[in-house]
């Protein structure tokens, strides 16, 4: 207790003793004013022994403001480097002229073979000007790092990992240890072209990706798609590889439809797994079969084949909550 007593007295004396400066430097550039106007400056000129006393006294007094600010000048100056030369980060190649912002200023050990220049083993942000860096084969303009990801600002269309990604954000997953070593980033998250064709469906806008070592999800929560002839909303898409065949996929009608024989209201959730279609009926709605005319009531899901046969109608709430759930990707290892 007693330490954090002395503890806090010495921080709020610091404190007070900032202030004071400050104030002691707003009079002495008051005074320098007061010295150019003609009116005071005869007045002050009468009397110059005193105030160039003053002046002096205030000049000293404002000394722990001065050198505060030009300490923090100096370490956001040391933090946000303009490279003079170029600078080599593992496999991370920097041009002279690169912007970069460093976490820290202090050096850490570097790894045998890999030695780092001072504070920059703590980068975090790099831009380019005026031309790109390439990176993965992307032309990049700005980067954002940590030891888990790595997100690139990238000029126009990139093919990574197999996928063909839009300009703008590309994220890049970080293994371990691996921080400067781009030939190891794997693709997270990316925008893929309007028209793309993943999983048998022409995508009419663009289509967010995220993807995993083993698996992907693509999703386009703002247009509607046609899929099977119906009009769907908020289509979220599960598969294991680069443009192949979907394992699983989700969305919401956007208007009435009818597969095979049933007849579907606005607002029906579809997901498409394992060979079969099931419609999941909100409390509000109802569905109805053209053949008998027989309503399906709402809380209910609809399970029909590929080719339109009604399979089930499932009305356990267990099996409900199962039907109903979202084609969430496994997690990454």
């Amino acid at each position: 207790m007693a330490m954090t007593s002395v503890d806090l007295q010495f921080l709020l004396r610091g404190y007070l003793a900032f202030i004071s400066s400050t104030i002691f430097l707003w009079l002495m550039l008051t005074a320098v004013v007061a010295l150019m106007v003609p009116r005071s400056n005869r007045y002050i000129l009468a009397r110059s022994g005193r105030f160039a006393a003053l002046l002096a006294l205030l000049v000293v007094a404002s000394v722990p403001y001065s050198l505060s600010h030009s300490e923090e000048w100096q370490t956001w100056r040391a933090q946000n480097p303009r490279l003079e030369r170029e600078t080599v980060l593992g496999e991370l190649v920097l041009p002279a002229g690169t912007r970069a912002h460093l976490e820290r200023i202090e050096p850490i050990p570097s790894p045998p073979g890999l030695p780092i220049p001072w504070g920059m083993d703590s980068l975090d942000k790099a831009s380019f000007a005026p031309d790109p860096l390439i990176i993965k084969g992307m032309s990049v303009h700005s980067l954002k790092l940590s030891d888990t990801r790595a997100q690139l600002h990238t000029s126009s269309g990139q093919t990574v990992d197999g996928w063909r990604c839009e300009p703008g954000i590309v994220e890049l997953h970080v293994p371990t240890g691996a921080r400067f070593k781009p030939s190891q980033w794997t693709l997270d998250r990316c925008v893929l072209a309007a028209g793309t064709r993943l999983g048998g469906i022409v995508w009419p806008g663009p289509v967010t990706l995220i993807a995993g070592a083993q698996w992907w999800v693509a999703r386009d929560e703002e247009r509607s798609v046609d899929v099977l002839g119906l009009r769907l909303h908020s289509l979220s898409m599960r598969g294991t590889r680069p443009y192949g065949q979907p394992q699983a996929w989700s969305g919401v009608l956007d208007r009435p439809g009818e597969f095979g024989p049933m007849c579907y209201s606005a607002g029906t959730q579809l997901m498409h797994r394992a060979g079969e279609l099931e419609f999941y009926l909100p409390n509000d709605l109802q569905a109805r079969d053209t053949r008998s005319g027989q309503v399906v009531a709402g809380g209910h899901t609809v399970v029909q084949a590929a080719d339109g046969q009604v399979l089930k109608v499932i009305e356990d709430l267990e099996d409900l909550e199962d039907a109903n759930s979202t084609p969430d990707p496994p997690e990454s290892p």
